[in-house]
């Protein structure tokens, strides 16, 4: 964290992106509880933008994941998950 901490201060810390970040909904509350240390993120450093990616996202894992975050309200971009 400290390497993160010197990376902030120093206005280096542009983005925090979480890939797959479904994950933190389906795995976070028993299989890797460390996701939800996630929301750490968001108040240590409040002004990093977080970016949360994945393509299989139902409405209810969104709304998991931007309470385990801390981001609720965000901007939340979609489409559909149909790939044939």
């Amino acid at each position: 964290m400290a390497k993160l901490e010197k990376i902030y201060k120093d206005n280096q810390f542009a983005l925090l992106a979480i890939d797959e970040v479904h994950c933190c909904s389906q795995w976070g509350h028993d299989f890797r509880p460390d996701y939800k240390f996630l929301s750490i993120m968001k108040r240590q450093f409040p002004k990093v933008p977080i970016l949360g990616l994945t393509a299989t996202a139902t409405s209810r894992i969104v709304a998991d994941v931007q309470n385990m975050l801390g981001i609720e309200g965000c901007m939340v971009l979609r489409a559909p998950l149909d790939r044939p």
